[in-house]
């Protein structure tokens, strides 16, 4: 059992954004890699669970803080531990370092569900370790929040098709295509211009091969608002970026 990961990395070019820093994308890459690592070691990852229970853990709820920004070729770490956990769900505290500071921190919810149904289990119908010890958020302030914001058809943007490249090995569109397709809607010019402070989504519907997606975006001051909805109206996910 593995009560914390810290996995070591070098800022490569792929990770990169226009500004030549680890921005949102990268940022999401290197914690959900490292979220996978952990579960891994914990014999909780998707690939082992589901031959033997038949189920699999998701992402509901991601939250991240920037604190600074690193650059390209910096020596990071990525550190992963429970925050706390329940019944039905486990809150994971993830952390990149620079310099043994954080400077990027950040929480996730996930839920295990069926592999054939795709509705809740429990934690505890999983192989996740029954005794993992809870450490607590690296950053106490962080706490998801009820998007309140209502988008509708004027907010729209364009619409994407989910295709081969956007699927991740439970073939469903990848947590990470999700933040880009957000991400795509924003001009270049208020990303490059600005320094994200927060971004939050919460993964409500999952998308498949072929299903095309409807993406809303709404600017309201710091705040960004995104919708990425099917063309039947199903929220598939729901975000928001603030703006330092």
């Amino acid at each position: 059992m593995t009560n914390e990961l810290i996995n070591e990395h070098v800022v490569n070019a792929s990770l990169l954004d226009t500004k030549s820093k680890l921005g949102l994308v990268g940022s999401v890459i290197c914690m959900q890699d490292n979220m996978c690592e952990f579960f891994e070691k914990n014999g909780a990852d998707g690939l082992t669970m589901l031959p033997i229970c038949n189920a699999f853990f998701v992402i509901t709820k991601t939250l991240i803080k920037f604190n600074e920004y690193a650059s390209w070729l910096d020596k990071i770490k990525i550190k992963t531990n429970v925050a706390k956990k329940s019944n039905i769900r486990v809150t994971l505290s993830n952390n990149i370092y620079l310099n043994d500071k954080v400077i990027v921190c950040g929480i996730q919810e996930m839920c295990a569900v069926d592999g054939d149904s795709r509705k809740l289990r429990t934690v505890h119908s999983t192989l996740f370790p029954k005794d993992i010890c809870e450490s607590g958020l690296e950053n106490n302030e962080l706490a998801f929040t009820k998007f309140a914001e209502e988008l509708t058809d004027e907010d729209f943007v364009k619409t994407i098709k989910v295709d081969l490249s956007h699927l991740d090995f439970y073939k469903h569109t990848n947590n990470v295509e999700c933040v880009k397709f957000c991400l795509s809607t924003l001009p270049l010019d208020i990303y490059e211009n600005n320094e994200i402070d927060t971004f939050e989504i919460h993964y409500i519907n999952q998308t498949v091969l072929g299903d095309e997606i409807n993406i809303f975006r709404k600017m309201n001051d710091k705040k960004v608002y995104f919708e990425l909805k099917l063309t039947d109206g199903t929220v598939v996910t729901k975000s928001m970026i603030t703006i330092k």
